[in-house]
């Protein structure tokens, strides 16, 4: 028996929409008006309704029902609903035309009749790891493949992105996050104006002049200007009336089986071990009802781990409660006392907050702003043990983080909005020339910047998510707020010239190096003490001095010790790891930690991850310092830092086996 047909028969109660069943189409719809529901049939390439049916209102509520047979269905395609105010969609179809090409405007779209009593559902048995194991890959389907340069044979499908599963694995990466790809209306008509005063503006000159010059103001507008309606695309997808059971079908390589295609990609990622989770933009008029039927529809129909979701319309205690949904993570945007409280209840951990706090920081800190030391220490850590937080430097929102180190302002001028579109405040800093350059020296400091700004994300103990093209370099070419750009401003560039391979080659490394070491995912929440009694803390902070951490508003320099004693639970110990990080712009060195307590005999600190390339580990005696040699003894020691850049430094104990590369591709 398949899902819907489970719904209809009473498991669920009924839920909308329609569905073949017995050599019938039965349909249900839910109806706001006030009088008769019907249903509209059409034929294929007509634009006409060629029968229409009055439906059986259920009690006294607003639900509608009907039923048409298999010969009667075979002579039409799609369908319709109208009421007293006029026609309106069936938000659960789960198959619809007119949308078959991406961004194509004046199409009829309608739902596709049902034609099988077969329903498939995913046969994936994948078990999604802990947030504590995960690494995120955020991307949108049809930029992350739709580039000539993309290699595949299916650009910009969901095809295409199985093509790119090798790639992903050689990353390491083991959960994807997908923008949205249900049938969303990407096509949109937007008026705009010359010269009109923003609603901001209006009430600085009603401060200024008063309120009759405002109305003289805005009576002038409405006389004279000229409102015009143009035509725009929504790349990202995060609109409203949309039809949320139907996967896209400009998505889909066969567009008339895009359901068909995205489960074999699902069922593909999870062979690879990659989890898989959705986007979902719920707006205002989406009942909560509806919210837990869509990701009940898309957990059983495509295997869905996960959902970010978006928008008011969020019931997770309903989700959370439900037993349908209780293998299910979900990511949302905020949390509060009550929200903590919730998570208490559900101590497997399916939660995590997905917001701009962390990117914001981390901007500052390896800007070099001021004042940032503590909020970056807090951030570093997970901060709120009750769930998992989702941490990243750069996604579709803002600029990608190459641009964060090449633009100091937007340059949204190509989204026909004046630049008056995307966020002011991006926390970035050019490097002393706007945009693209030839200059060497700057592009050496941009990668480098990169490299910090990745540091912050994949060493922190909270779930790191990269936003695909930025382990490459991608840019934007500062436009900060790209949801209409469908173009190769948006669309991954594959081709990757000398220091885009190095930085790729870096991320490999550094979610190598991540995926190594336990202390960094989380799993274990850190207390900032001994409590093994090993003769250090499991975690503790330093300056360029040990034990002296520099909270000063001026300082732009910090050091933390993870101790390897303190690995996830069930772990073998693992290496020291010592993270340093000099945000200054003047080299600085670092005095390193000896052996203390009841460690064993220790190795020497060895450099495994430098974004600079260009550090130094140095021994003092006497007040002099040199470099480190095989005999030397009773010293101290230290690492020489250059400017803007983060060193890791691991030690593990003499005779112990050597950990897991950082240098390994996964």
């Amino acid at each position: 028996m398949g899902y819907t047909e489970q719904l209809r028969q009473g498991m669920y109660g009924r839920m909308p929409g329609a569905c073949y069943h017995s050599g019938k189409v039965i349909f249900w719809a839910v109806s706001e008006g006030e009088g008769d529901c019907y249903l509209l049939l059409f034929r294929k390439a007509e634009d006409t309704a060629k029968k229409r049916l009055r439906m059986r209102r259920i009690g006294n509520g607003s639900v509608f029902y009907t039923e048409i047979s298999k010969r009667t269905a075979d002579l039409y395609e799609t369908y319709l609903f109208e009421n007293d105010g006029g026609v309106f969609f069936d938000a659960y179809a789960k198959k619809v035309c007119g949308r078959e090409v991406f961004g194509t405007f004046g199409r009829e779209v309608r739902p596709f009749l049902p034609r099988s009593e077969n329903e498939s559902e995913s046969e994936s048995e994948f078990v999604c790891p802990a947030f504590s194991s995960l690494i995120f890959y955020k991307l949108h389907i049809r930029g992350f493949t739709k580039h000539p340069s993309s290699g595949v044979k299916h650009k910009g499908t969901f095809a295409g992105l199985e093509e790119k599963i090798p790639y992903l694995q050689e990353l390491g990466i083991n959960a994807v996050l997908l923008m949205p790809v249900y049938e969303f209306n990407e096509c949109m008509q937007v008026s705009r104006g010359r010269g009109i005063l923003s609603a901001k503006q209006l009430a600085q000159y009603e401060e200024r002049y008063g309120s009759e010059f405002v109305k003289a103001q805005q009576a002038y507008e409405q006389d004279h200007e000229e409102i015009k309606t143009v035509e725009k695309v929504n790349y990202w997808g995060y609109t409203e009336n949309n039809f949320y059971f139907a996967p896209k079908a400009s998505y889909a390589a066969d567009t008339a089986h895009a359901d068909e295609e995205l489960r074999h990609c699902v069922a593909a990622l999870h062979k690879a071990g990659i989890a898989v989770f959705f986007e979902f933009f719920f707006g205002d008029k989406v009942k909560q009802g509806m919210v837990l039927d869509c990701l009940r529809y898309w957990t059983y129909a495509y295997g869905a781990d996960g959902f970010r979701l978006i928008g008011s319309r969020t019931p997770l205690r309903l989700l959370l409660e439900d037993a349908y949904l209780s293998g299910v993570k979900f990511l949302v945007t905020d949390y509060d006392d009550g929200m903590q409280k919730l998570c208490e209840d559900f101590e497997n951990r399916r939660v995590a907050v997905y917001n701009d706090g962390f990117r914001n920081v981390m901007r500052r800190f390896v800007k070099g702003d001021e004042n940032m030391v503590g909020e970056f220490l807090s951030r570093l850590r997970s901060d709120v043990p009750e769930f998992a937080q989702v941490q990243y430097i750069a996604d579709q929102n803002g600029f990608s983080l190459y641009d964060l180190y090449a633009y100091d302002r937007k340059h949204n001028e190509e989204n026909g909005e004046e630049n008056k579109d995307g966020e002011n405040y991006n926390h970035s800093w050019n490097c002393g020339v706007e945009g693209e350059t030839a200059k060497k020296k700057i592009n050496m400091l941009r990668a480098r910047l990169q490299k910090n700004a990745l540091c912050t994300v994949f060493l922190s103990q909270s779930v790191p998510l990269l936003f695909a093209g930025d382990e490459f370099a991608h840019t934007k070419k500062g436009n900060n707020n790209a949801y209409c750009q469908d173009n190769e401003v948006s669309w991954l560039n594959w081709r990757l010239n000398k220091v885009r391979r190095e930085e790729l080659a870096f991320v490999k490394e550094l979610i190598a190096f991540r995926k190594a070491h336990s202390i960094l995912c989380g799993a274990r929440s850190l207390r900032e003490s001994d409590w093994k009694g090993v003769g250090v803390p499991d975690i503790s902070y330093h300056g360029v001095m040990l034990w002296q951490p520099d909270f000063a508003p001026c300082s732009r320099t910090v050091s933390v010790l993870l101790c390897g004693e303190y690995t996830a639970e069930g772990k073998e110990k693992e290496d020291d790891i010592y993270l340093l990080f000099n945000m200054l712009w003047e080299p600085l060195s670092f005095a390193l930690p000896k052996e203390t307590g009841s460690y064993k005999k220790m190795k020497d600190w060895e450099v495994v991850l430098d974004t600079s390339a260009g550090c130094e580990i140095i021994c003092e005696q006497e007040g002099k310092r040199y470099a480190v040699t095989a005999d030397s003894s009773a010293r101290e020691l230290f690492c020489k830092v250059p400017a803007r850049s983060v060193v890791v430094l691991t030690r593990s104990e003499e005779g112990s086996e050597t950990s897991e590369s950082s240098e390994e591709v996964l």
